[in-house]
């Protein structure tokens, strides 16, 4: 429910709209030193900054099922793919989704993720040269930190 949305009611208030009358859009450059605003923050009355974090905390939990997060695989959003790109739960026609897709950095987390349990070929072969590097290298124990930030 807290991925989707379905059954609860919608959102009241933001950190944004908490702060700053809106619509707001909170420039990715602020001078304010006792702003705390991530930059790029935005609430037009429907929360969509703290929405889209909510979503991307949700997809990021191995313990959020996996049958919630399988429809991201074609969001609009990149951060919300390459969340998703991490996950080790996701059946097949997921991970397919996920190797065409046009952000490099979902591919590369995607490639590493694959690489440790069924290696992908389109990956290997992929165009960017960081994906081709994840896809490739020797399996390691551990995931590197990725942060699309």
């Amino acid at each position: 429910m807290l991925i989707t949305g379905d059954g609860l009611p919608p959102a009241q208030r933001c950190l944004v709209c908490d702060r700053e009358e809106t619509p707001f859009v909170h420039d990715r450059n602020c001078p304010r030193l006792d702003c705390d605003l991530l930059p790029g923050a935005s609430c037009d009355g429907s929360h969509e900054s703290t929405l889209h974090d909510l979503r991307q905390a949700a997809l990021r939990n191995p313990a959020t099922p996996t049958a919630a997060v399988v429809g991201f695989a074609d969001d609009p959003s990149a951060l919300l793919r390459w969340a998703l790109a991490a996950r080790t739960d996701l059946p097949s026609p997921v991970y397919a989704r996920l190797a065409v897709d046009p952000t490099p950095g979902v591919r590369a987390d995607l490639a590493e993720n694959r690489r440790r349990r069924h290696p992908d070929p389109r990956l290997a072969g992929d165009r960017d040269s960081e994906v081709r590097r994840d896809a490739r290298a020797p399996p390691t124990r551990t995931a590197r930190a990725s942060s699309p930030t």
